[in-house]
């Protein structure tokens, strides 16, 4: 774009758009950006902050009483780098945004946004017009996205024709309503012409499911009639699924009788004694090749090892440091190991000599290190009985070391670390497992993997153990249509709808006196809602009780608003109480001193409130403890943060 004259002002169409750091309108960052339509460049963009975290730390000290009113003030006027440029809410930035880039095209770029090209939310065109940026010169138009139109418009007839089945006629009565001055389509080039405009669709035959005395165990396919030949396709008739799953044969158990095993026996039905002295070994000679000091680690002692993480993961401390301290220690570790030797250990163990590892080894499994030690405890879970139902899921291995296949999912109750794919029983057994490397490292273990997913990848690699007959129970990203018909092939069958489930489950009491369904979360299970809803209604003309995903969440939430309205500010409360010991055992160690008290803190749910009952117990035997402690160390620490009450 080249200016004749460079004082000249130019109109032009631009794109605009905001968007923000996360969804839900709960952000404290957002960003609206003017595109040019013809050049697609950039004109103008406008960052909103609604969060400046300089300031929340002084509005928490005025409010803690760390500082007083004036001395916030005082700051407050020499605070001049605040990053906080927009206050209200986040929904209402894009309009701001707009506003506000509008409101500066000719004194900044010299350029009037006269056309609007935007989705079809027009909250920030009604401020651009109401802001009047070029009073006297044009008016700024709005022009409709078509992608936005089309979306709108296919979103808007697919629920139309989910909610009821219309003739071909009607059909076309829907779509003639698009033909007008208001659109650009036209239907004349139609590929499929109804030449019968009075044909009309074969009612619907009645179900052999509802003719008691014509079912049989085998009904056949029934083949298409001229009479059921439409003009649009081949109409089938609707049958009943009638399968025939194959019968489970239950495993003899004889071979894993466990009468009489003592928890050892149990331990190396997973670990056994040959692992045992490999890791022996192998640690004693990287030790010795890495540091040229022998480690002398004896098999007894990577017994010992093992027994002593199995009791801390069963009694846990803020960190391991404090198993041997005076007050807290638990003689079964430390008088097996002082605290030097088992963090030499532990820095020190091994199950692989590293320089025995070829290199495309290496490449291949990003695992390599701790594969023998895998593979042990595979073999354990492989040496299980199969059941006739298992259930298949993925789970999160804590771990936020390094690993080049560490994952981070927000949604979990660990969100990092590594991915396991799990096959277990209905009781929590775990009968295979398939660490997570890739797509391209299940390829390589699945038989015919053409043309899977991911999720069905996963089903393929661990039912291979699975026998015939047996039922898989999975959630919707393990289940696709080519993936089912993979399972049915090998007579491996894969969990029936939800919502037949639950008719079954309410087969005595009856649907029609159901109230209320309550679910997992805010986002799932509701498509089997909606056929609960249509086959309630359509029994006993009345609708189910929506009150929300999960009336426990519900419960949960109120009572948490119920104590925000008490002013008693507990939840900072019972959290500080957590964190004031958390992760420091000097400051714990003190406070035993002090108080000779050694209960531990428990931590706070926020979004847990009746689960905290235990919590709050705990805090109030700790409530009086604090002051003592804080007399006890005051005279080593004055003014120190670690008071807090």
């Amino acid at each position: 774009m080249i200016r004749e004259d460079e004082n000249a002002i130019i109109n032009i169409s631009v794109s605009f758009d905001g968007t923000w750091q996360k969804r839900g309108f709960t952000s404290h960052y957002g960003i609206g950006v003017c595109i040019d339509i013809l050049t697609g460049l950039v004109v103008d963009f406008e960052v909103l902050s609604s969060y400046c975290h300089t300031c929340t730390l002084r509005e928490c000290a005025r409010r803690d009483g760390k500082c007083t009113q004036e001395e916030f003030e005082e700051w407050r006027e020499t605070h001049v780098d605040c990053v906080k440029n927009f206050s209200g809410s986040s929904k209402a930035m894009e309009q701001e945004v707009a506003k506000r880039m509008w409101g500066r095209s000719v004194y900044r770029h010299q350029l009037r946004y006269t056309e609007m090209l935007s989705d079809g939310d027009s909250a920030a065109f009604k401020e651009v017009v109401a802001l009047n940026p070029y009073p006297g010169h044009v008016k700024v138009v709005k022009l409709e996205c078509i992608n936005h139109v089309h979306k709108r418009m296919g979103t808007a007839l697919r629920k139309l024709c989910a909610e009821q089945r219309f003739s071909v006629q009607r059909a076309l009565e829907v779509l003639g309503l698009l033909d007008g001055d208001n659109s650009d389509l036209d239907l004349s080039d139609n590929d499929d012409p109804i030449l019968d405009e009075n044909y009309q669709p074969p009612p619907e035959e009645q179900s052999s499911s509802e003719d008691e005395g014509d079912s049989s165990d085998e009904d056949p396919i029934p083949e298409p009639t001229e009479h059921s030949r439409g003009r649009r396709g081949i109409r089938w008739k609707v049958t009943p699924l009638t399968p025939n799953p194959a019968e489970y044969q239950h495993q003899d158990e004889t071979d894993l009788d466990r009468h009489g095993w003592t928890p050892l026996d149990y331990f190396e039905q997973y670990i056994d004694r040959d692992l045992m002295v490999l890791i022996s070994e192998c640690s004693n000679v990287m030790s010795l090749s890495k540091t040229g000091d022998p480690l002398n680690m004896s098999v007894d002692e990577v017994y010992h090892f093992f027994g002593a993480c199995i009791l801390m993961s069963c009694i846990r401390y803020p960190t391991i440091r404090m198993y041997w301290s005076k007050a807290l220690k638990i003689t079964a570790i430390t008088d097996k190991f002082t605290r030097a030797r088992f963090f030499k250990l532990r820095g020190a163990i091994k199950v692989v000599i590293d320089d025995d590892v070829p290199e495309d080894l290496r490449t291949l499994d990003k695992f390599w290190k701790v594969r023998p030690f895998l593979d042990r405890i595979l073999q354990g879970c492989k040496s299980l009985n199969r059941p006739d139902c298992a259930s298949i899921d993925e789970q999160m291995i804590p771990f936020t070391g390094a690993c080049p296949y560490r994952q981070y999912l927000p949604m979990k109750p660990n969100p990092v670390g590594i991915k396991n794919f799990v096959c277990a029983t209905a009781d929590g057994i775990v009968l295979d497992f398939e660490l997570y490397q890739g797509t391209n490292a299940l390829i390589e273990k699945v038989e015919e993997p053409e043309g899977l997913g991911l999720g069905s990848l996963v089903i393929e690699r661990l039912c291979q153990t699975l026998h015939p007959g047996t039922k898989v129970y999975c959630d919707r990203f393990f289940t696709t249509i080519k993936g089912a018909q993979r399972m049915m092939e090998k007579k491996l069958y894969m969990t029936v709808d939800l919502a037949e489930k639950i008719s079954n489950a309410l087969s005595e009491t009856g649907v029609k006196n159901l109230i209320q369904l309550s679910m997992d979360g805010p986002h799932v299970n509701w498509k089997a809602f909606s056929l609960l809803q249509k086959e309630i209604q359509k029994q006993v003309d009345k609708l189910l009780l929506n009150i929300g995903s999960c009336g426990l969440h519900i419960l949960h939430n109120a009572f948490r608003e119920g104590c925000k309205t008490t002013g008693w500010d507990i939840e900072h409360t019972l959290s500080s109480l957590y964190w004031l010991f958390h992760d420091c055992p000097a400051r714990h160690e003190d406070f035993v001193t002090a108080t000779g008290c050694s209960t531990v803190m428990l931590k706070f749910c926020k979004h847990r409130w009746l689960e905290n009952v235990t919590v709050t117990g705990r805090a109030l035997k700790l409530w009086p403890r604090p002051d003592l402690r804080r007399e006890g160390t005051s005279r080593q620490t004055s003014g120190s943060k670690d008071q807090v009450f």
